[in-house]
């Protein structure tokens, strides 16, 4: 068994903190699932979860494993082959099939599986294992479970898995969309660790320069490897789950999705909410999050070209809130309650705005420190994705409310923040949508 080499712990970070991740074991390479068993040692009564799709993929493997061992087995079966929604009912759901003498939770799947299965054993006390089917996103290793609760896209911190299980030999056979959603995750990162730069020059936020290094070395390996990956090379199928899980480790590290997600994230956590709210078709999370890193990267440089001292504009709270209905719906007012708590449109903003005017110079090296969109969509190619298909599914105009309104979505200071502070926003965002056919 090829074990996974991480630190649970780093000490003596050169950013001051103690940073630490309770995951136990991780294993991944050809076979890995023949090491369950013995990784699972004694806690014999668990609980298998699984859909329709990744019962095919290696559920069912795992459950003849395991029933061959002497396991005791219960299982929570979502019979769906179209998109499991982990919402208040399927979280219902997931704690009705626990029983009382359940010792732990295997959850076999991918992000929701994962985000399903990470919450309800943080509820119930009890330690969980993935068996990753497919490398598609980054939450592996993380303590954050992303839920959908009363239609709205919340992140809550649980805990991490105990154990992680992937098997390069099922996950090289994941569906195609999986594996470019999985790589695509990974490079948004080139947007997420610049928007960490912002908030940390403007807000004086921590910036950890071991995880943000340990964060741009999986970018780089990743970068290496899209064709490769789009080939289904099973190793570097294996190296892309290592740099999801490496990621993961990241989040744990600094206790929170910083490393991993910004305003790339928040353009797809729209597409997805918004999606869900109007009964609409969207991108996988990796995919939107690739696409998405095209806009924030034109972004930056549509800013750096408009920017030419102070355009600071009120906000005209009565005509925001009338747009938030009409985008949002049913969600508008939580939103609202969200950024009113934290406080963003009242006097911080005006500090943030001192803020930006003083650091101005040192902004403008961090915003064109980024790779240019042409950079960006060739990465996409490689990795045998085509850019119409953002535009195709969402239309200029889902596009352009996406980067109006999707920073409501999050308590995290990034690009999109950043250019509202500056008053900036709307316009950029109808100078971008108007470049899109």
């Amino acid at each position: 068994m090829k074990q996974f080499d991480f630190s649970p712990v780093l000490e003596d970070c050169i950013c001051g903190g103690m940073h630490t991740c309770d995951v136990q074991d991780v294993v991944i390479e050809n076979g890995a699932l023949s090491a369950i068993p013995a990784i699972l040692g004694d806690i014999t009564d668990v609980l298998l979860v699984y859909d329709d799709n990744t019962w095919d993929a290696c559920a069912k493997r795992v459950t003849e494993i395991l029933e061959s061992n002497n396991f005791t087995l219960s299982a929570m079966h979502f019979r769906q082959r179209e998109i499991l929604v982990p919402n208040e009912d399927a979280i219902n759901a997931l704690h009705k099939a626990i029983k009382q003498e359940v010792k732990a939770i295997v959850g076999i799947g991918a992000g929701v599986i994962n985000d399903l299965c990470k919450w309800v054993s943080h509820q119930l006390g009890i330690p969980y294992m993935i068996v990753a089917t497919a490398p598609s996103m980054d939450g592996f290793a993380s303590i954050g479970a992303a839920l959908i609760i009363k239609g709205m896209k919340v992140t809550y911190n649980a805990h991490v898995p105990r154990w992680i299980i992937a098997d390069t030999s099922v996950l090289k056979n994941a569906p195609i969309h999986m594996l470019r959603s999985g790589a695509g995750d990974i490079l948004g990162k080139i947007s997420c660790l610049n928007d960490w730069k912002i908030s940390h020059i403007v807000n004086g936020e921590m910036l950890c320069p071991e995880v943000y290094g340990l964060v741009q070395q999986q970018i780089d390996i990743c970068r290496r490897d899209l064709r490769l990956i789009n080939r289904r090379d099973e190793q570097a199928i294996e190296r892309l789950m290592r740099a999801l899980v490496t990621i993961g480790f990241g989040m744990s590290y600094v206790g929170n999705s910083r490393p991993a997600s910004g305003s790339e994230h928040h353009l797809s956590h729209f597409f997805e909410v918004t999606g869900i709210i109007n009964r609409q078709p969207y991108l996988s999370h990796g995919v939107d999050v690739i696409y998405s890193t095209v806009v924030t990267c034109a972004l930056r440089r549509l800013l750096l070209q408009r920017y030419a001292g102070a355009v600071y504009k009120p906000l005209n709270k009565t005509q925001w809130d009338a747009d938030m209905r009409k985008v949002y719906g049913p969600l508008a007012q939580s939103l609202d309650a969200l950024q009113e708590k934290l406080g963003v449109y009242g006097d911080a903003r005006l500090q943030r705005q001192i803020s930006i005017q003083k650091q101005w110079p040192i902004l403008q090296s961090v915003l064109a420190d980024v790779p240019s969109e042409q950079t960006v969509l060739g990465l996409i190619e490689e990795l045998g994705l085509d850019f119409s298909e953002f535009s195709t599914t969402y239309s200029r105009e889902g596009i352009q409310n996406a980067i109006i309104f999707a920073k409501e979505l999050k308590d995290r200071y990034t690009l999109l923040w950043l250019l509202q502070d500056m008053g900036l926003l709307e316009e950029l965002a109808e100078s971008y949508a108007a470049t899109l056919t």
